[in-house]
C-alpha cells in the first residue's frame, strides 16, 4: 500500500510517525518499507509500539526482526513474525514507531 504524507519540519525538530496496520485476513507477518527523503529528514530511532513487539501482535509471542535504518538510500525496514501455526485474526493495531529529524538542507546525489 502507497501512502505519501506531506510534512514540514525545521533543522533540529524530531517528530515520530507511527505505522498502523488493519487488516481483513487472518495475518501470520508484516512488514514496514519507510521511504523518506534524506535531504531534509534523518532516521534517529525505530521501535515496536509495545515493548520489544507490536501492538498489533501483543497477545502473542513473535519473532522479532532487528530494523534496517538505511539514511544513504532514504528507507527504514522493519517487520515481525509469529511462529509455528499461529495466526491473528482480522483486526487493527500499530506496529512500529519512527524517529525522523529535520536537518539541513544538502544536495542530493544522483549516482
Amino acid at each position: 500500500m502507497d501512502r505519501t504524507v506531506d510534512c514540514t519540519a525545521d533543522i533540529g525538530d524530531k517528530f515520530n510517525v507511527t505505522v498502523f496496520a488493519n487488516v481483513t485476513l487472518n495475518s501470520f507477518a508484516w512488514q514496514v518499507k519507510l521511504l523518506f527523503n534524506s535531504t531534509f529528514f534523518r532516521t534517529t530511532k525505530i521501535g515496536y509500539t509495545s515493548d520489544d513487539k507490536s501492538d498489533f501482535f501483543s497477545e502473542y509471542s513473535p519473532m522479532p526482526v532487528t530494523p534496517r535504518i538505511n539514511n544513504e538510500e532514504d528507507y527504514i525496514l522493519h517487520g515481525e513474525s509469529l511462529l509455528g501455526n499461529d495466526e491473528k485474526a482480522p483486526g487493527f493495531g500499530s506496529l512500529i514507531w519512527i524517529e525522523l529529524l529535520g536537518k539541513e538542507k544538502r544536495e542530493r546525489k544522483d549516482y
